[in-house]
């Protein structure tokens, strides 16, 4: 009887609650709104900032870590946060055609089989030039051929950067530059990314992120050229990590990362001197950001 005379007295303090819950849920909803209204303005950004903020906490403890067991999911991690953030803005986005535009150049692999050469040779050729540079300047470049074995790894790897990167960034920036600056702006962020794994050496990232810029406009190149094919481009960045495994084992190895980007800067300067900024002869083919690529 107590209990029921003071909840009526409660009853009797409280304000009306009607309406009350319809605005509650407006108040729970809104950070919601807030979210999918700043992914449809800002689509780019929030996918950037999303890999960044998935990937820096994951990269920045990997390279604390000595456990290999630790470092590896880690690794993991951080390498597929691109793909996470495609998948959270496509889903904030809710346009079918957008998806499934994203699907199809996850699936595109029946090109020409030259493609797949260009896709394993060009890193490997990158690779061996730079060896034979550095060693014709009296420099010895050890290695690691047993590293060679984890390529299964990488390929997997890499497919998370890739779904992001260039499944789905990519064709975005090409709808608002012509595919060599998108190349380069994508580089210079994909450089900027890494950069977590290297903070303890300068020289190194800086390094890295010039390199990232030559890569990211192969890739780009590679990409118009395939039709858009995501999967082509994954084969050349796993291909190129492989041989890293190999050569960049040691400590002071910055030498050698500058010598394969020296050489691929040269291919890339004979890419653009041959098609020009579309990195095409035929009209750029930007693939819009809701077409297959």
């Amino acid at each position: 009887m107590g209990v029921c005379r003071y909840q009526s007295r409660l009853d009797g303090l409280a304000p009306p609650l009607a309406g009350y819950p319809a605005y509650n849920d407006t108040i729970l909803l809104m950070p919601t709104k807030l979210m999918i209204a700043a992914v449809k303005k800002h689509p780019l950004f929030v996918f950037f900032a999303l890999a960044f903020l998935i990937a820096t906490p994951a990269f920045i403890t990997t390279s604390l870590a000595a456990d290999v067991a630790v470092q590896l999911p880690l690794l993991i991690l951080g390498s597929y946060a691109p793909t996470i953030a495609t998948l959270v803005v496509l889903a904030l986005l809710r346009e079918p055609v957008e998806s499934q535009a994203w699907r199809q150049r996850l699936r595109i692999w029946r090109v020409s089989a030259i493609w797949y050469l260009v896709a394993g040779l060009v890193p490997t050729g990158t690779w061996i030039s730079a060896v034979a540079v550095m060693t014709l300047l009296g420099k010895e470049v050890p290695i690691q051929l047993a590293s060679l074995l984890v390529f299964p790894v990488i390929l997997i790897t890499n497919l998370g950067e890739e779904f992001g990167w260039r499944g789905f960034a990519l064709p975005r920036l090409m709808t608002a530059f012509r595919p060599l600056p998108a190349g380069l702006v994508l580089g210079l962020i994909w450089g900027l990314f890494h950069i977590p794994l290297y903070w303890d050496r300068p020289l190194f990232a800086l390094v890295f992120i010039v390199l990232a810029l030559a890569l990211s406009v192969f890739l780009a190149w590679l990409f118009v050229h395939t039709g858009g094919s995501v999967l082509l481009c994954t084969l050349f960045h796993a291909v190129y990590n492989t041989w890293s495994q190999a050569f960049l084992t040691a400590q002071g190895s910055e030498g050698i990362l500058a010598m394969t980007a020296v050489v691929l800067w040269v291919v890339v300067g004979f890419l653009v001197v041959r098609y020009g900024v579309d990195l095409s002869r035929t009209s750029a083919a930007p693939t819009s950001a809701a077409g297959t690529g």
